[in-house]
């Protein structure tokens, strides 16, 4: 059984991270970038699926090799994305200069 004190917390920070609404966010941060429009497809797959295999990129996005590489490519240098290894899978990061787009209201305006 949950404490009611434990259920107040899971309830603020899950209001606070908004989870039902994060892959909208994510959509309006692909979609104020200069990226292509299917890196959205990507951003999308990597929040259901948890991580991506660099591999699937070019299924994903309906590109040819070379351009889901490339777009791949910025998404980890933007930092939304990120891997353990050159070759590894995907999976999502949250950097810094995207935070308040990604999760508003999670740190207080100063």
């Amino acid at each position: 059984m949950v404490s009611p004190g434990r259920l107040d917390q899971v309830t603020f920070m899950t209001g606070l991270f908004a989870l039902d609404t994060l892959a909208e966010r994510l959509r309006l941060y692909a979609g104020r970038s200069t990226w292509r429009p299917e890196a959205w497809l990507l951003l999308q797959r990597v929040l259901q699926q948890g991580e991506v295999p660099r591999g699937e990129a070019a299924a994903i996005t309906g590109l040819g090799e070379r351009s889901a590489r490339d777009l791949l490519s910025t998404l980890v240098t933007d930092g939304i994305l990120g891997s353990d290894t050159p070759k590894g899978p995907v999976f999502l990061r949250f950097p810094l200069h995207a935070i308040e787009l990604l999760f508003p209201g999670l740190f207080p305006a100063v």
